[in-house]
């Protein structure tokens, strides 16, 4: 399966080539992946995702179902991931005010909503899943065309929609990712949508799955700063695709109502702009993106073995996909390829960290420069693995950086009982708590950079030990029963990784592994030595060989004096 992750972190849909012409990148954002359901060992439908980006509101909250009666609107709120990314107890409780100082969150609008009543669903930065198995996850990326929020222009002009408060919609009146995707963007055509302000992330976008199909959608404004320019293209059957921060839908085929779904002004506005001749097929991503980070050369690898250099829209997986799969998928380096962050000589310092911190004032020092991307980041906020069945829906959730955490499962259905997981919600960067999963896996990722090299092998024994567990009670119980049991069972976990973390310290204390009785030293590899300058120290040969003789014979002299004392 190592071949699956390379295909699909090639998807992206341009040649090596294409990068892009910057002297420094820097890479803040979220990797989304989808899986078709007929390429999973399963049978289920995928879609899944990282969030990178912080400081971030990551709390995993239920959003319950709402009725609406005749006339009754929906308030739209303007983009805000910091927490609290909404103050509004009637989205959901766990949206209510904290404190004082949590003061409502203002609307920039409102929607007509049909009559009746919503799904309830799971919301973290983003909608993650529906009580129908509705599930998206999501890639901010590269768009040519920006805009802001309503309000923000002048005169009070904007776009009222951003990519979350369209996910959170969408799951809300949805159970198809056909209804998704229409839904999202007529919604966008006609009130606006805005990403960033900056190319890099103007646009957004959304893998989506159902029990049947799964889709890609991309979004981004329109020229006249108040619409949307959209696109979705079906992932074939039995393929599987990722969005690593650029659009990835290619040629759009208009008369080929099955596999793609566009905005009436996707043409016209290329040919207003200049930016495609009406000749052929429109590319989208050529035509309405920027340019193509690095992640999809070590995911399209995982996924097939031979791959070209034109990164295709998705592949085939050499190998049925199983969530064991894509929690090694999130939890990656590039172990094993030519970009391995865990074996680096220099940059991930004596014990190899795949970490590289951002520089901050220190990058502009250097005209040119970057670091290989990863996919499990120090900076990542959480990933989930979103699971449709045809009986029962599963989200496979792990807070902070994926190969620091451990995924843990929410049950997702119609007759819901478990809609708040403290856990998953007790989740504020500004203050530690013990409560917190996230906390808990932040402090593990945090010690794992003392001596990542040896740790990592405690923590993926820890994370085996937990998502074993978890395995056999999905394979052998009823979703009803599964719902019981992981009640408490983030609380649970939360107190194992908080032991983890405590256990790492004492193992790995004072630069040994000094645990019990026995202590070893873990020095850092003789390349790690020679380039540090370990072998340049301010002495001559000769000086160190007359060193070592004069210990030696004094040894021997102490030897013989205590010898002779004690009369051996």
């Amino acid at each position: 399966m190592l071949s699956f992750t390379l295909a699909l972190l090639a998807s992206a849909g341009f040649s090596a080539a294409a990068a892009p012409p910057r002297d420094r990148l820097d890479h803040d954002h979220c990797t989304a992946t989808a899986v078709d359901c007929a390429a999973t060992a399963d049978g289920g439908c995928i879609a899944a995702t990282s969030a990178d980006g912080s400081p971030l509101d990551f709390r995993m909250v239920h959003v319950p179902p709402k009725t609406y009666g005749p006339g009754e609107k929906r308030a739209v709120y303007k983009q805000f991931q910091n927490y609290p990314r909404i103050v509004d107890a009637s989205r959901a409780p766990s949206y209510a005010p904290v404190s004082p100082d949590q003061k409502p969150s203002v609307p920039i609008g409102y929607i007509d909503m049909p009559e009746g009543t919503t799904y309830g669903y799971w919301d973290a930065a983003y909608g993650v899943m529906n009580e129908a198995g509705l599930s998206m996850g999501e890639s901010s990326c590269s768009g040519r065309l920006s805009s802001v929020p309503k309000g923000d222009g002048p005169d009070g002009s904007g776009a009222l929609f951003w990519v979350g408060e369209l996910s959170d919609i969408a799951l809300e009146v949805c159970s198809t990712a056909r209804c998704a995707i229409q839904t999202m963007g007529k919604l966008a055509e006609e009130h606006g949508f805005y990403g960033s302000v900056g190319v890099k992330e103007a646009g957004e976008a959304l893998t989506i799955a159902d029990g049947t199909e799964v889709w890609v959608f991309h979004i981004l404004a329109d020229d006249t700063a108040e619409g949307a320019v959209w696109a979705a293209e079906r992932v074939p059957k039995g393929h599987a695709t990722i969005v690593p921060n650029v659009f990835v839908i290619r040629d759009i085929d208009p008369t080929d109502g099955d596999n793609f779904m566009f905005s009436d002004n996707i043409f016209d506005i290329a040919l207003r702009l200049g930016w495609w001749d009406g000749e052929g097929l429109l590319d989208f991503a050529a035509t309405y993106s920027v340019f193509l980070s690095s992640p999809p050369r070590s995911i399209l690898t995982l996924l097939l073995a031979s791959n070209g250099t034109i990164y295709p829209f998705s592949v085939e997986p050499d190998e049925p996909v199983t969530i064991d799969f894509m929690k090694r998928l999130y939890r990656d380096h590039m172990e094993g390829t030519a970009y391995d962050l865990t074996d680096h000589v220099v940059a991930g310092g004596p014990f190899k960290t795949p970490n590289r911190y951002a520089g901050g004032r220190a990058e502009a020092t250097f005209q040119r420069g970057a670091w290989e991307r990863a996919i499990s980041l120090y900076r990542t906020m959480y990933s989930y693995i979103c699971v449709t069945y045809k009986d029962y829906n599963v989200i496979y959730f792990a807070p902070m950086t994926p190969h620091a955490s451990v995924y843990i499962p929410i049950i997702v259905k119609h007759d819901q009982t478990v809609k708040s997981i403290p856990a998953l919600e007790n989740a504020w960067q500004g203050e530690f708590s013990t409560k917190s999963l996230w906390w808990a896996s932040e402090a593990v990722s945090n010690v794992m950079d003392l001596k990542y090299m040896y740790m990592i092998n405690d923590v993926r024994k820890a994370q085996y030990e937990i998502e074993h567990q978890v395995d056999v009670m999905m394979s052998t119980k009823t979703p009803d029963e599964i719902e019981t049991e992981m009640d408490g069972f983030g609380d649970y976990v939360t107190e194992k990784w908080l032991n983890l973390h405590y256990t790492l310290l004492g193992k790995y204390q004072n630069g040994y592994s000094d645990w019990g009785y026995t202590k070893v030293g873990y020095g850092p590899s003789t390349e790690w030595l020679r380039a540090a300058g370990f072998q340049d120290f301010d002495a001559t040969p000769e000086q160190f060989a007359a060193l070592r003789h004069r210990y030696t014979e004094t040894q021997k002299e102490a030897d013989e004096i205590r010898n002779s004392a004690l009369g051996a």
